[in-house]
């Protein structure tokens, strides 16, 4: 049986809101888009935390610290990050989603075989309804 998530009211929490200046939630919501983003990117690039830490020649629990939405980023850490991972500084920061997928090859599937869309002449994707597209991300 699940319980029900209670709803709680709470007049202390509610003028701690009341009271809160929008910049700070603005404030929040940027560290946590920051943090997101950073962490979509590692699963991108098939990256661990450890991974990146290494890249920038950090201790993995300072990309933990990064990633829980948190951190206050400076500018400098900020620009690394974006170099390392290969994005530029305003995907990182701005509202569109950063996407970036390197594909080495697109397999096409159908019930007898593998076939590798390079050696298929002439074929579209429209003309493939009955199979099934499978992406293969890797970094080049």
């Amino acid at each position: 049986m699940m319980n029900k998530p209670k709803k709680h009211e709470s007049s202390i929490i509610g003028n701690i809101l009341a009271n809160t200046p929008s910049y700070k939630y603005e404030q929040t919501r940027t560290k946590m888009l920051i943090a997101a983003r950073i962490g979509d990117r590692l699963k991108v690039l098939g990256w661990t935390n450890k991974n990146l830490a290494e890249e920038m020649s950090k201790q993995p629990s300072e990309v933990t610290k990064w990633l829980s939405g948190t951190h206050n980023f400076t500018v400098d850490t900020l620009v690394q990050i974006s170099d390392v991972l290969g994005v530029k500084l305003s995907q990182l920061m701005g509202e569109q989603q950063v996407q970036t997928v390197f594909k080495t090859k697109i397999v096409i599937a159908s019930s007898s075989n593998f076939q590798s869309i390079n050696s298929m002449t002439g074929l579209t994707f429209t003309d493939l309804p009955q199979l099934t597209y499978h992406s293969v991300v890797r970094q080049s």
